[in-house]
Formats: C-alpha cells, sequence, structure tokens
C-alpha cells in the first residue's frame, strides 16, 4: 500500500517537473537553463501552475524583463506574489513616478534582499510621503502605530500623515 503512494507521488511530481520544464522553454529558455532554474530554486516545484504563469506574465508585461532573467534569479518564481513582489513594485513604481528613484532596481534585488533592507533602501528615506507609507505598512504591520514609530513618519499639527 505504501509503495503504490509512493508510486503515484513520484508519478505526479516527475509529470510536475516535466511540465515546468516544458512551460520554462515555451517562454523563451533554453532546455539547460529551465534545468538550471529548477536546480538553483527547487522551491519552484512547489508552486501552482497559475501562479507560475501569472509571474511570468508580470515579468515580461509589467516589469518589461526577458524570461532570461530567471537564470540569474530563479527565486521570483517560488516568492509570494501579492506579498513581496508586487507590493515592493507598487512602491518602486511610486517612487519612480515621483522622480525619487534614479536606479534601476534589479529583479535579484527587488525579490532577494529581506523586508527591513527593502525598507531601509526604499521606504524610510522618504518619511514625507504618506501614499508610500500606506503603501508598505500592509506588508510590514497591521499595527498602525507600532509601525509608525518603526519608520519615524512625521506628523502634521493634525495628526494626519502628508502626502508627498
Amino acid at each position: 500500500m505504501k509503495a503504490l503512494a509512493f508510486v503515484k507521488a513520484f508519478g505526479k511530481k516527475s509529470a510536475h517537473i516535466n511540465w515546468l520544464k516544458d512551460f520554462l522553454v515555451q517562454q523563451g529558455l533554453s532546455q539547460s537553463d529551465a534545468q538550471l532554474v529548477l536546480e538553483k530554486a527547487p522551491r519552484i516545484l512547489s508552486c501552482h501552475e497559475n501562479d507560475l504563469i501569472l509571474k511570468i506574465e508580470n515579468l515580461t508585461k509589467t516589469l518589461g524583463m526577458d524570461v532570461k532573467s530567471l537564470v540569474s534569479v530563479p527565486q521570483y518564481l517560488s516568492t509570494d506574489f501579492k506579498k513581496r513582489i508586487l507590493r515592493r513594485q507598487r512602491v518602486l513604481s511610486y517612487l519612480q513616478s515621483r522622480g525619487l528613484l534614479t536606479e534601476n532596481v534589479t529583479l535579484g534585488r527587488m525579490v532577494m534582499i529581506s523586508r527591513n533592507s527593502f525598507c531601509d533602501l526604499y521606504v524610510k528615506p522618504y518619511p514625507e510621503c504618506a501614499e508610500l507609507y500606506k503603501i508598505w505598512k500592509n506588508d510590514y504591520s497591521n499595527n498602525e502605530i507600532q509601525f509608525v514609530k518603526f519608520l519615524k513618519f512625521p506628523q502634521d499639527e493634525n495628526g494626519s500623515y502628508p502626502l508627498c
């Protein structure tokens, strides 16, 4: 009985690995690059197919990056889309729209650095930006008072946060 369950589980995993390789090749990677991506970031195997499709579309259409960038940062595919990728994209987009971001942020820097490091680099330097604070606070804490103390955002005389 256990042997049969093992064979079924292994067969499903093998089919998923083959699907992932084929999917990555269809997106523009070579067979060897697709294999390298899976070897570098095996957590991708636990990702749902729809999530992977969404992340690839975001990478190519929204971020305007080539799928080959996954070879250097395969962790992008196993990173939480809503909590990490999308929220950080919104912060960076906000800074770019205000002319506050002077450098191009690489995929690796966007995905791989810790939450605190990202906050130190892209949120804390702009305490006057209440909108940026609103974007980021959802990722950091549900406790607004704790978050305001952490970032030391200035408040005006009415107790509200000024907009950029």
